[in-house]
């Protein structure tokens, strides 16, 4: 016997009812999307490695770098974001706003955990050329009824602004720290330390901020109260650093344009950072409560960034939905069946081998799915073929035309009157 074959570690097989979950929750990201007036996008997977160099601060140190045969350095795209800044780049006649998303794989070389994967897909949503904060208010939106849409009953979206950062390192450390460190260091504590403030703390000191500003950090972090009472604080707190006014400003602005049931599931996070540098303004996460795998979806206001990649000096805000660690949280939670399986098996024999491919062809003309296993030779092996599949019912073609349909599934009524009218029109 041969060696037995394996995938890299951080990626994943899908097939069967998982594979059918995580298609389902695709559609619904992208009927999301297409909902606010989105379009689609599609860019290579390979990128120049200059394309990614600059943007992501720690995070390149987990980029797949390779080279071709004619030695030219290439990456396996880190994220979505900085291919669109290069597509706006390239093409600059693109109509603004340019409202694209894309739904595709991109690459870390991270440590692996709990949904936490080296191949991973994003499903990214940005808006480029708009500077008006109602854009970073449809973003939450997105955002919100996406998780809505999946399925997620308790989730919260974590709102913060860089504006505000500033303000606080400035506050802790003078005005001369870099305000990077500190994302930095507050992005590895929620990311990888994971315990709370005590964790920021930590990881602030082992970065060497001094004592003395870590101390007068964490009040401002650890301040109780919900959405307008915080921004009430910091303002308090921070009125004489124009940088986080700026930042308390816009979050009022856009929580305001919020509608309640939206507003009811934010929450102003001041220890929220997000890893790359790239962010400008809000940033938002989204979690589901009680479910230590990160954050589900994430995003942020990047006005900087088209510039930075070479293009003109162009607003832009957006998001993205972390497909694997939904599917993750999914399981866990038990949310969702396959009971939006209708596909159907069809079982004959050999004499009624030819009315069975007249009846698929016409169910399948009329927008129905059926399988046809002509390996299975008695019933008994048919049910447990549409069992294994979570097919909804059985289409039974005995001989002239003579068809019936079995259920299998609790909720194959409505696809068993569709059939029976379909075989009925059969000349």
């Amino acid at each position: 016997m041969g060696k037995r074959l394996s995938i890299p570690s951080g990626t994943a097989d899908v097939f069967g009812a998982r594979a059918r979950r995580r298609q389902h929750v695709l559609e619904i990201i992208r009927r999301v999307y297409e909902m606010f007036g989105f379009e689609p996008l599609f860019t290579p997977t390979l990128e120049h490695a200059i394309v990614f160099h600059g943007h992501h601060g720690e995070g390149e140190k987990l980029l797949f770098n390779l080279r071709d045969k004619n030695d030219v350095p290439l990456v396996l795209r880190y994220d979505l974001t900085v291919p669109l800044a290069r597509v706006v780049n390239m093409y600059p006649n693109i109509p603004r706003p340019f409202k694209r998303y894309q739904i595709a794989t991109s690459f870390r070389d991270d440590e692996v955990d709990h949904g936490h994967f080296r191949e991973f897909t994003q499903c990214d949503g940005d808006v480029i050329g708009v500077s008006d904060l109602s854009a970073d208010a449809e973003v939450i939106c997105m955002a919100h009824l996406g998780l809505k849409s999946i399925g997620f009953k308790s989730f919260i979206i974590r709102i913060n602004h860089r504006g505000i950062m500033k303000g606080i390192a400035e506050y802790a450390c003078g005005p001369n720290y870099d305000v990077l460190e500190i994302q930095r260091a507050l992005d590895f504590a929620d990311k990888s330390i994971k315990q709370g403030i005590a964790g920021v703390k930590t990881d602030l000191l082992r970065r060497g901020i001094p004592k003395s500003a870590v101390e007068k950090f964490i009040p401002i972090l650890n301040f109780k109260g919900n959405t307008f009472n915080k921004l009430d604080f910091i303002k308090k707190e921070l009125e004489n650093y124009p940088d986080a006014q700026k930042g308390i400003t816009e979050l009022q602005i856009i929580i305001n344009l919020l509608p309640e049931e939206v507003q009811n599931n934010i929450s102003v996070d001041l220890t929220l950072a997000r890893g790359a540098d790239y962010y400008t303004g809000f940033i938002l996460e989204g979690v589901i409560p009680g479910i230590p795998v990160g954050a589900v979806l994430g995003g942020g206001r990047y006005d900087n960034l088209i510039s930075a990649t070479g293009g003109g000096n162009e607003p832009a805000t957006g998001m993205a939905f972390g497909l694997e660690r939904i599917l993750t949280v999914m399981e866990e939670m038990s949310i969702m069946t396959d009971e939006n399986n209708q596909t159907i098996l069809a079982y004959s024999s050999n004499s009624g081998k030819k009315d069975a491919f007249l009846a698929t062809h016409h169910l399948r003309n009329s927008g129905i799915m059926v399988d046809f296993n002509p390996q299975i030779s008695v019933f008994s092996e048919a049910i447990e073929y549409a069992k294994k599949r979570n097919y909804s019912a059985i289409l039974i073609c005995g001989d002239n035309r003579n068809f019936s349909v079995k259920p299998v599934a609790e909720n194959a009524l409505a696809i068993i009157e569709r059939i029976g009218d379909e075989l009925s029109k059969i000349n």
